[in-house]
């Protein structure tokens, strides 16, 4: 028999034959066995992180409860979906008995935040009087020299939960590749930089190049710091502080539900007010682009009240003789740069056409949806899914020319799917989300601005230009 075998050759080729293939089986089975132990190691260490961050969040809630903070029995810090391990931190309003109805009324005590805990520079920063990108760059070295302190620090707790936020969460600390798709997503639309001074689409993804990397910021007596944490204090941070725990309530300019009082740079702290009465379940929100304390650096001098007073006052101003309001100049490109997500609607755009013109779209759901949310914020929207919700639109001071909106529709319709589509594959999962969503919230904005209007609505007149047609045809918001 052996020798029949030997002796045929389709014999030979027919056992080598199945033989390559047990031996590929084998492979196969072999790789499946890994593949599932690998899942299953990935699961495992998914869910031990998640119960490290667990308790690290629970230990720097005791520790704010140490320093006399207060937080109402019905309130949880914990993920937005329990089940998910991977899903953001947000503060909840949870039942503690079986009663129906309202589980926290309107005005209400929801949180007490101590003094003690804030962490802060030092006083000659705290004026006001310093330009605003030295006051950041100091409190990112406040930062840093706690962080250098590890277990001797007195805000361990607060440094170990922010030790466990991922470095590449804003636009600056993202990939090469990220950067360049976000920056052909904005184009040649200009926005506003930290001066409510127009800028480049890049400012988003380069402004640490563009204002820190100067020897006076990042090096201080030889010692470099790192751009993390001047990411960090921006996303985080409130002007001149880091405010534990306070600053784990999360931004929704449609659902605001929260205030705080008095001021959260008092000296003494401040504690968080129910805006209504809220609901087993819900999410508290606040405005990271509308709250009362974020006031904006400007020369007394130049108010208009006539007072030419010079007197040196070291207490915080907080009242309106010299405010802008961060609205005016701060809107969703803003909120991407510095805190690295897509705001929920409503969206305000303040944008710079190619003629140096600025405008402001504001636009909003018109309809009752699904809150959509960014990768920080909750869930996503899928750029894949169509959109079927009606939108409201309007304009501040001046809308875009209908020249500019229809470029800037085909642009970005075009680059779907030239270049949003191939990346899918290509760059982190938080940074694909990311720029497809926003790409999604500049296009629609956009493209609802011209199913709004008529292109007769912008065309020139003999006797007035389009700048003044364009005012006059504001849409009611």
């Amino acid at each position: 028999m052996l020798l029949f075998v030997k002796k045929n050759p389709v014999i030979r080729l027919l056992l080598s034959l199945l033989l390559f293939l047990l031996s590929c089986s084998s492979i196969l089975a072999a790789e499946a066995a890994s593949d599932e132990e690998t899942a299953k190691t990935t699961t495992s260490t998914t869910t031990t992180t998640s119960t490290h961050q667990d308790e690290v969040v629970q230990e720097m809630i005791n520790w704010m409860k140490e320093k006399g903070g207060y937080i109402h029995p019905s309130v949880q810090i914990r993920r937005w979906n329990v089940s998910d391990p991977t899903s953001y931190y947000g503060i909840f309003v949870e039942r503690n008995n079986n009663d129906e109805g309202v589980v926290i009324s309107e005005d209400e005590l929801i949180m007490t935040v101590p003094a003690s805990i804030r962490l802060q520079v030092s006083e000659e920063y705290m004026t006001g009087d310093k330009p605003y990108v030295e006051t950041l760059c100091e409190l990112a070295w406040t930062l840093k020299r706690e962080y250098d302190l590890e277990d001797k620090s007195s805000y361990e707790p607060y440094i170990e939960y922010l030790k466990l936020q991922p470095k590449n969460q804003l636009p600056v600390m993202w990939s090469d590749t990220g950067k360049e798709l976000l920056t052909k997503v904005q184009g040649s639309l200009g926005m506003t930089d930290f001066f409510r001074e127009p800028v480049n689409g890049e400012h988003m993804v380069d402004w640490i190049d563009d204002w820190f990397s100067g020897a006076d910021c990042m090096i201080d007596e030889g010692e470099e710091l790192e751009e993390f944490y001047i990411a960090l204090v921006t996303q985080r941070g409130f002007d001149y502080s880091l405010v534990p725990v306070y600053d784990m309530l999360n931004h929704h300019n449609g659902n605001v539900n929260t205030e705080s009082r008095p001021s959260i740079f008092d000296p003494d702290g401040f504690s968080v007010y129910a805006l209504r009465d809220l609901e087993q379940g819900e999410e508290l929100f606040f405005s990271y682009h509308d709250c009362p304390d974020c006031y904006d650096t400007c020369d007394k001098d130049d108010d208009d009240d006539g007072d030419d007073d010079d007197s040196d006052d070291d207490s915080y101003d907080d009242s309106d003789e010299c405010s802008v309001s961060t609205m005016d100049y701060w809107g969703t490109p803003e909120m991407l740069r510095d805190f690295g997500f897509v705001e929920p609607y409503p969206h305000r755009f303040h944008l710079v056409q190619e003629d140096g013109e600025q405008f402001t779209l504001l636009i909003d759901k018109s309809t009752a949806a699904t809150e959509e949310s960014s990768d920080d914020q909750g869930k996503e929207e899928d750029e894949d899914e169509k959109d079927v919700t009606s939108y409201d639109i309007g304009c501040v001071n001046l809308c875009p020319s209908f020249e500019c909106a229809q470029d800037h529709v085909s642009r970005l319709q075009e680059l779907y799917e030239t270049d949003i589509l191939p990346a899918k594959d290509l760059l982190p999962p938080h940074e694909y989300r990311t720029i497809a969503a926003y790409h999604t919230a500049i296009y629609t904005a956009f493209a609802t601005f011209l199913d709004t209007f008529d292109e007769d609505d912008f065309e020139e007149d003999d006797d007035s230009d389009d700048t003044a047609n364009r005012n006059e045809n504001v849409a009611e918001f």
